[in-house]
């Protein structure tokens, strides 16, 4: 399982069936540079990349 995959600017995770939400941990990337970011991991990883929905997360803290 590659999820959740996390970084220092971003935690993402399965939202959904096919759905990725992104919550960024801060001001430092932002949400167009994460989406992207995960577009290339999730084809890096043998994922179909269209078929996958992107949302950003608004961060809890």
């Amino acid at each position: 399982q590659l999820t959740p995959y996390t970084t220092s600017s971003y935690r993402v995770v399965y939202s959904a069936p096919m759905t990725l939400e992104i919550t960024l941990k801060n001001k430092d990337v932002s949400p167009e540079k994460a989406i992207a970011d995960i577009k290339s991991w999730v084809s890096n990883n043998g994922g179909d990349v269209s078929a996958h929905q992107y949302t950003i997360a608004t961060p809890s803290n």
